[in-house]
């Protein structure tokens, strides 16, 4: 019974974080991936292709039928980004970890040609 009223307690506290702060989802996001693995857990770096450039960014998730959701990091703020919706085939995984693809935009790309080879 202990259990249920935590995870009932827990749900409905974190339904009003995510209100009172608009960051606490990617927050919550990022740092329970972090403790996961150091890939990122659910969020994956990838890059992205656009019709005349490339872009890093964290694949959020896929649907059926090849469409995936991807951010894309802002920079200097990567907290601040877009969100989009491209096919598969524009997705390349990267190996690079959830942290690596943070300070890298946090560093405005200085050391992009690393994570890109």
């Amino acid at each position: 019974a202990s259990a249920a009223f935590g995870k009932k307690f827990y749900g409905k506290l974190d339904e009003k974080l995510q209100l009172l702060f608009p960051k606490y989802d990617f927050i919550k996001g990022m740092t329970g991936s972090l403790t996961e693995n150091e890939t990122g857990g659910n969020m994956k770096a990838v890059m992205v292709s656009f019709d005349d450039q490339v872009q890093i960014a964290f694949e959020v998730e896929r649907k059926k039928g090849g469409l995936v959701t991807v951010y894309l990091p802002g920079a200097p703020d990567p907290w601040s980004g877009a969100l989009a919706h491209v096919t598969d085939d524009r997705v390349q995984y990267l190996d690079a970890s959830f942290a690596e693809v943070i300070k890298l935009s946090k560093k405005v790309g200085v050391g992009a040609n690393a994570i890109l080879a």
